[in-house]
C-alpha cells in the first residue's frame, strides 16, 4: 500500500523548490565558466547543494578560481584566503595572501567562485562561524556559492549530477563490500 503521508510530504517538498525558482529566490547562476569550469558540457545538469548556513566562512582553493559577483571578477590564486562576512546585509569578500590583503569588496550578492577552465580543483573550508556545522577542513569539488539570507550566509557547492553522484556513492556504499557493488566507485 502507498504511504499518503509521505506522497504529500514529497508534493509540497517540490510546490516549495517550484516556488523558489519562480520566485527568483536562488538566482539563475550563469556568471562565464559557471558549468563548464570543471569539464562539464553545457547540456549536464547541474545540482546546488546546501553546505551551511553561517555569518562568517573562509576558503581556501588547491587551483586557480575566479570569482563572480555583481560586475565583479577577480582571480583568486592558489592558496590565498578568501573570506566572506555578511556586513549590513551585504556580502563582504576579502582575499589574503599571507598576511597581506590583497583586495575586498562588497555585493548584496550571490558570490560565485569557480575554478578556471580546464582546472578542475577543489575548495576548502578553513573557517567558519556556526558552531552546529563540522565543514572546517572539509574539502569539496567544483563551484562554491555564496547567497546571503537573512542574518546569515549559504554556503553552496555547485556541481555536475555525475561529480555529485560520485560523492554520494562512494558515501553510501561500505568498503566492506565487494564484487560487482564496489565496480561503480572505480
Amino acid at each position: 500500500m502507498v504511504n499518503s503521508k509521505a506522497i504529500k510530504n514529497v508534493l509540497v517538498l517540490c510546490l516549495v523548490v517550484a516556488i523558489i525558482a519562480i520566485a527568483g529566490i536562488l538566482p539563475p547562476i550563469n556568471y562565464a565558466y559557471a558549468g563548464e569550469s570543471a569539464g562539464y558540457s553545457e547540456s549536464e545538469p547541474e545540482i546546488l547543494v546546501g553546505l551551511s548556513r553561517c555569518t562568517h566562512v573562509s576558503l581556501v582553493f588547491s587551483d586557480s578560481y575566479q570569482v563572480f559577483a555583481d560586475g565583479l571578477s577577480v582571480q583568486v590564486s592558489t592558496q590565498d584566503t578568501v573570506t566572506f562576512e555578511l556586513v549590513n546585509g551585504k556580502i563582504a569578500i576579502t582575499e589574503s595572501a599571507s598576511s597581506d590583503i590583497s583586495w575586498s569588496a562588497q555585493t548584496p550578492g550571490p558570490v560565485i567562485i569557480t575554478p578556471l577552465p580546464e582546472k578542475n580543483g577543489h575548495f576548502t573550508v578553513v573557517k567558519e562561524k556556526n558552531p552546529n556545522s563540522n565543514l572546517t577542513g572539509r574539502s569539496f569539488r567544483g563551484t562554491a556559492v555564496i547567497m546571503a539570507d537573512g542574518g546569515n550566509l549559504v554556503v553552496a557547492n555547485l556541481l555536475g549530477m555525475e561529480e555529485y553522484l560520485w560523492s554520494v556513492v562512494s558515501c553510501e556504499i561500505p568498503n566492506l563490500w565487494t564484487g560487482e557493488v564496489l565496480k561503480p566507485r572505480q
